[in-house]
């Protein structure tokens, strides 16, 4: 009891720095964990005896080491060549046109995941591990973010924090309701192929010139779906057939505005695109719901977050549906 206490007090902490809007947030995500905590002890006792200590101490070793390991790259790859400067917060509530705040929910999202099962496989019940892989998500991600508050190029982020805490209690608040992910974040990406030479060469400014920056930085390419798992609600439909609805935006070449200068100092206006929002319905693979005879493989599906193509029906901002018949 002792550490959720701690929680609890440190969360009370937090919350007490937070704008209005968040903290509002985060209280009512540190309400639902305290509602709980009592039956979280409960099951502290009731299934201690389960607990294997050796895989515990491995959970526990191999999670400080990854992560503080990914951090330090982070630090050295991302952050080493910038200003350094003191603790400061930035506004960016309006940029990329929200995109990049899926993407911080989804990322708490999908983290939450793996570091639960790990403790469930060092014997934790369902709810517990889900708490302590809700707790790891968020300290992850809130390092990250005070990262960014001490470099002169970004800032701490309420927009960011807020999405990170929407994304990891979306996934707790489910695992403490149902035991079950019935409303999945989901990712899918492509490589786009920009085109004339200037907004080639603006896109890989931007979001990289290999596949693997462009695919996680391309905000063009990105769409964050909601992927729900209809069976849980009408047991006549498959099992393993999901309904998704998408959110993503395209033609955005800088985090505000179609303007930007390049690495010559010249300035280039390309208001005349569009931006626009995209809208998207689809079909999806309820993954999770697909029983191997492999434990591990079950497993692997059940932390898989990645929207599989299907058909989409697009509606966006230009007024405009649009059919896909495959849509990545």
């Amino acid at each position: 009891m002792h550490y959720f206490y701690r929680l609890a007090y440190q969360s009370l902490v937090y919350i007490y720095t937070m704008k209005v809007f968040f903290r509002l947030f985060i209280q009512g995500l540190a309400f639902v964990v305290l509602l709980y905590l009592p039956q979280v002890a409960k099951a502290h006792t009731e299934d201690s005896n389960t607990i294997n200590n050796a895989r515990l101490i491995t959970v526990a070793a191999s999670q400080a080491v990854v992560i503080s390991g990914t951090l330090y790259a982070l630090n050295e790859i991302w952050y080493k060549g910038y200003e350094r400067s003191g603790f400061h917060v930035k506004d960016d509530m309006g940029v990329w046109c929200q995109v990049d705040k899926l993407g911080h929910a989804y990322s708490a999202y999908s983290l939450v995941a793996p570091l639960s099962k790990m403790y469930k496989w060092a014997g934790a019940n369902s709810k517990r591990s889900a708490l302590y892989g809700t707790v790891g998500s968020l300290a992850v991600l809130t390092a990250i973010e005070f990262m960014d508050a001490y470099s002169a190029e970004w800032g701490f982020s309420y927009g960011d924090m807020g999405a990170n805490v929407l994304g990891a209690g979306l996934y707790l608040g489910q695992e403490l309701l149902w035991e079950k992910q019935i409303f999945q974040l989901k990712f899918s990406t492509q490589f786009k192929n920009y085109s004339p030479a200037l907004l080639k060469k603006r896109g890989e400014q931007i979001y990289g010139t290999n596949i693997t920056e462009r695919l996680l930085k391309d905000y063009n390419a990105q769409t964050y779906w909601l992927s729900v798992d209809v069976n849980y609600f009408y047991k006549r439909w498959p099992a393993w057939l999901n309904i998704a609805v998408g959110y993503g935006a395209e033609d955005m070449y800088g985090a505000y505005y179609n303007t930007w200068k390049d690495a010559e100092g010249k300035y280039h206006d390309m208001s005349s695109i569009h931006r626009y929002r995209q809208m998207l319905l689809s079909l999806d693979v309820n993954l999770a719901n697909i029983n191997t005879r492999s434990k591990f493989i079950n497993t692997v599906l059940d932390c898989l977050t990645i929207k599989i193509p299907a058909p989409a029906l697009e509606y966006n901002t230009k007024g405009k549906f649009v059919f896909h018949p495959l849509y990545f």
